[in-house]
């Protein structure tokens, strides 16, 4: 029976993510137990991921808008690199096509990638480095 169950899920999952799951000698039993355990664990995660992003973005958001004193910090020359650029485009687009797009609503539509690289290099050298990282605090 287990056997049956197994080899119909290796169609819509593949054996090779679904072997992934299987420790060293494992059973197959064993195996989509810890694949339906990591989708358990995953879930409950996502409350946690989303409360982590909420307060990110804005914080960062508070942090620009105070430092370059607009909540549009995003049009700011040169700030922004090239693929923060296209991302800022496509929300912008996805924003104006429903309604204004206010500093609120760019800053939901805009992905947790975004975000965080806005802690990266560029940025550091850029943007938090210059003022001892005080933007962090504000």
């Amino acid at each position: 029976m287990t056997e049956d169950f197994v080899a119909n899920l290796y169609g819509p999952l593949s054996r090779v993510r679904l072997e992934t799951y299987r420790k060293f000698g494992d059973s197959d039993l064993a195996m989509v137990t810890n694949y339906f355990w990591n989708i358990d664990l995953a879930e409950a995660l996502v409350p946690s991921l989303h409360a982590v992003e909420v307060a990110l973005r804005n914080s960062i958001h508070t942090a620009l808008s105070h430092h370059y004193d607009t909540d549009m910090w995003f049009f700011r020359e040169g700030l922004l690199q090239a693929n923060q650029v296209r991302d800022f485009a496509s929300a912008l687009g996805k924003v104006a096509r429903k309604r204004t797009p206010l500093a609120g609503c760019l800053v939901a539509q805009l992905s947790f990638g975004f975000w965080t690289s806005l802690l990266n290099a560029p940025y550091e050298q850029s943007v938090w480095l210059p003022n001892k990282a005080a933007l962090l605090f504000t």
